[in-house]
């Protein structure tokens, strides 16, 4: 069933080389489910994609060169030509989503798309805080485009897609505004998230830990995780526990050590047991996640953490390895402890060391049917959000 396209434009780097990528194929598959043909207007750094018609998970895709300096950046916010070109070739346009588009440009599409009776959407995962950017004028600028986009240009398209119970709540009362909630998706049939044997290893007495993610290169910069607690609560653990392996992918040892110098001792005395891959193939990731016994992170209560949901809490789920972690966002919505996961009270340290140990003191088999539960629970499969996007996409 042929219902229109959809164009679905933001600063995503097709196939999987963000996590703004994984969640745009996620959403596109949902729509692609509902009767939907999608196009993708990304970025690239690769030179030979750009203006480039690819297929990426059969959908067209296309890309601009991504913004390297200040003035293609400022370009890049501000222009919309590529765009209506894209829209204007393609056939039955009913939609166009704004992936955290900016706010000028957003402006200008959604001012194109309603002269051609074209519904106009946010896909909104996150709530920028400026304080991240170390360049002034970048900073300035975002910080302008971020409450423009936040507080203005939302609330004059026709719908809004929001990742968090957060955002909703902001939205809720505008009028005229559609709202649909949907955490990041993925397609379960999709080779990537095939399971090992749940049971290979349950004769290991090392309970194998992973954290996969993104972290701050600073600790001037606003950042979401805390490492350190956990690499301290792994050194405290140490000290009577060495049944454990944990696996640190997204940062290399020498790029924690310069944010925490004073972590080098520990790190020397756990070498055996901490691990730093530094950044792998998201592919790569999901191995190393696949063949551990839990994922775990940590997150500072902040606007970033509130507004947004971790793309790696979906990831872990779906890969069926439970989850240690602190509340944040909605994840209480998903995470159901004992079951899928086991919530961390990171008001104190010594909390989070005696709640590892408890779950370094569970038996094999029960940490096995603890993975397989959360394996087959498929929370986060596109299909499971069918009824409520048909809903959200048809037009009032």
């Amino acid at each position: 069933m042929d219902k229109g396209t959809i164009i679905y434009i933001g600063g995503f780097e097709l196939p999987d080389r963000n996590a703004a990528a994984q969640r745009v194929i996620g959403n596109a598959k949902l729509f692609n489910s509902l009767g939907y043909d999608v196009k993708f207007i990304g970025l690239t750094k690769i030179d030979s994609e750009v203006a480039k018609k690819l297929r990426f998970y059969n959908f067209d895709s296309y890309s601009q060169k991504y913004p390297e300096n200040p003035l293609s950046w400022l370009r890049y916010i501000t222009a919309v030509k590529y765009y209506k070109k894209i829209i204007n070739s393609s056939t039955n346009v009913k939609a166009v989503v704004g992936y955290n588009l900016p706010s000028i440009s957003f402006l200008m599409i959604n001012q194109f798309c309603k002269r051609r009776d074209i519904e106009v959407y946010s896909d909104c995962t996150e709530w920028y805080v400026t304080t991240k950017e170390r360049n002034i004028f970048k900073k300035i600028i975002k910080s302008f485009d971020v409450k423009l986009r936040m507080k203005s240009v939302h609330k004059s398209i026709n719908g809004i897609i929001t990742i968090s119970t957060f955002l909703t709540n902001y939205y809720k009362n505008v009028k005229g505004l559609k709202i649909t909630q949907l955490p990041p998706l993925v397609d379960l049939e999709d080779e990537k998230w095939k399971q090992r044997d749940l049971y290979a290893e349950k004769n290991s007495e090392v309970v194998k830990f992973v954290y996969a993610g993104s972290p701050a290169l600073s600790k001037k910069v606003n950042g979401k995780d805390r490492i350190d607690l956990i690499v301290n609560s792994f050194y405290r653990l140490s000290k009577r526990i060495n049944s454990f392996e944990l696996k640190i992918i997204g940062i290399s040892k020498n790029d924690y050590l310069a944010i925490y110098p004073e972590s080098a001792d520990i790190l020397s005395e756990l070498e055996s047991k901490i691990k730093f891959l530094g950044r792998v193939p998201h592919n790569d990731a999901l191995t190393y996640l696949k063949n551990a016994d839990f994922s775990i992170f940590l997150r500072d209560k902040s606007l970033i953490t509130e507004a947004g949901f971790p793309t790696k809490f979906v990831e872990s789920i779906s890969c069926g390895i439970p989850v240690l972690t602190n509340p944040s966002s909605n994840l209480s919505d998903y995470l159901k402890e004992g079951e899928n996961g086991y919530w961390l009270d990171t008001n104190n340290i010594d909390n989070i060391t005696k709640q590892i140990e408890n779950v370094l003191g569970m038996p094999k088999d029960s940490i096995a049917l603890m993975k397989s539960k959360t394996l087959q629970s498929r929370l986060f499969h596109y299909e499971n959000f069918q009824y409520n996007m048909n809903k959200f996409l048809i037009r009032k």
